[in-house]
């Protein structure tokens, strides 16, 4: 009998040490050399770094709502709630909006190539365009979708501006690149009629007047209730469409949520079987929205509703871009370091600021202002945050994705930095997409991007 007892109690630990073995995390090490950036082979994969309960949620969903709102409801942070904006502005209000974006004093090229001079005559278009002399005592806001991803820019007017000459990576007129569906508020039409000043969540500035559609309040506001399907690959590209080329092919990157539709069994032809059934939005030839229904294929990287905030989804999320080039202010149909962050937090319901001091700002369960740091220490502190916080340094923002033999690692859409471990004694060289790095990696002048790192947001 005892004997018996004691192959039990074996047999009980044997298969506990199985269970054990099968619920920890894989064992993953990096071999060979270290590149540019610090990183090896295997950190190119969200695995590397994915551990034991990562998926446990952040944040609940009732949680990130809360979140999403105070920063709505925080004017440092610059992210308006659209529903709360006046429905009229003041003819100086509006004038003070669009006089916010001031003429260059330095000299700027512009042209296919980059390589034309910006003269007296590309600012007085530009300025004239923006028919100030239209804006009356008092001006009554309009309500618009965006029907095609768009450039918002500075001025009235589609020619770049470059502050380098032949550099054509950052037209310094472009601010940011708007989302299918984003809702937005027209304050103001160009002299030739092409253009819209608006207001979005956390910028403003022009589009182009055919990539956004008119609609009434009522109507505006009916889309933010619907049930929605959430863009969560780095892009997804409809099918053609043989009956409707006005909703053929289009195009629409992560974070954007688009309304869903139930009870459709064919859309153009095709089953809806295995397809999400949803609203796409066109602008007719008055100007005014026009609903389409369409069809988003189930195998295509979308989710009902919004993903749980979990560690694991954060970095599966990030590396869905990993390698994509580097747009400044979402130009070339990509993103820049700022607009890497959002979109990955859009795919969670929370609308944080466009640009990197902004997201360095934003409220988090854990925030660390060590911009006085002695650098150990701030090392030592960034060690210690989970995978997912937010670090942030003047022009520049990462997401941080833990520790491997004593360094600390990062993903982000950089530019440029100097070689790993070099302290910036072989220069910059260009990088341009999104790449995984240590801290070690240098600035233009020769200091670590650990040792300029001002703020780190931590949701848990």
């Amino acid at each position: 009998m005892k004997k018996r007892i004691n192959i039990l109690i074996v047999s009980i630990i044997s298969v506990l040490f199985i269970f054990m073995a099968a619920c920890s995390p894989k064992k993953i090490t990096a071999q060979g050399n270290p590149d540019i950036g610090g990183a090896y082979e295997e950190m190119y994969a969200p695995d590397f770094w994915i551990g034991k309960n990562f998926d446990k949620e952040i944040m609940t969903k009732e949680q990130v709502q809360a979140y999403d709102y105070s920063i709505k409801h925080t004017e440092t942070f610059k992210v308006f709630d659209l529903d709360e904006h006046p429905q009229q502005l003041t003819g100086d209000e509006l004038k003070a909006r669009i006089n916010a974006y001031i003429i260059p004093v330095e000299k700027r090229y512009t042209g296919s190539d980059g390589k034309t001079p910006v003269t007296k005559e590309y600012y007085n278009r530009l300025t004239a365009n923006r028919n100030m002399g239209g804006i009356d005592e008092v001006n009554e806001v309009e309500y618009g979708i965006i029907t095609a991803e768009t450039a918002l820019r500075d001025f009235p007017g589609a020619e770049p501006s470059y502050d380098e000459e032949g550099n054509l990576e950052f037209d310094l007129f472009f601010e940011n690149r708007m989302k299918v569906w984003e809702r937005c508020l027209i304050l103001h039409t160009s002299a030739d009629g092409k253009w819209y000043f608006i207001q979005c969540m956390s910028f403003r500035g022009w589009i182009n007047a055919e990539h956004a559609a008119k609609c009434d309040r009522q109507t505006w506001q009916k889309y933010k209730n619907m049930d929605f399907v959430v863009v969560t690959g780095n892009r997804v590209l409809l099918d053609e469409e043989l009956y409707d080329a006005e909703i053929s092919r289009k195009e629409m990157l992560m974070g954007t949520r688009i309304p869903l539709l139930k009870g459709i069994e064919e859309v153009n032809n095709v089953s809806t079987v295995s397809s999400y059934t949803v609203l796409l939005p066109v602008r007719g030839d008055d100007g005014n929205l026009i609903e389409k229904t369409g069809r988003i294929p189930k195998n295509a990287d979308v989710t009902e509703g919004y993903l749980p905030m979990t560690r694991e989804n954060m970095i599966r999320q990030s590396f869905k871009m990993l390698g994509e080039r580097y747009g400044w202010g979402g130009s070339h149909y990509a993103r820049d370091c700022s607009a890497f962050i959002r979109d990955i937090y859009f795919c969670f319901g929370v609308e944080i600021p466009k640009n990197s001091a902004g997201q360095g700002a934003m409220p988090a369960n854990k925030k660390f202002n060590v911009a006085g740091m002695d650098v150990s220490q701030k090392e030592k502190l960034i060690k210690s945050q989970h995978p997912g916080a937010v670090l942030e340094m003047q022009g520049h923002v990462m997401l941080y994705l833990g520790e491997f033999n004593g360094k600390a690692y990062v993903i982000h859409d950089v530019y440029a930095f100097g070689e790993s471990g070099k302290d910036g004694s072989e220069g910059r060289k260009n990088i341009n997409c999104v790449t995984v790095s240590d801290l070690y990696v240098t600035r233009k002048d020769g200091s670590t991007f650990l040792e300029n790192i001002r703020n780190i947001n931590a949701m848990a």
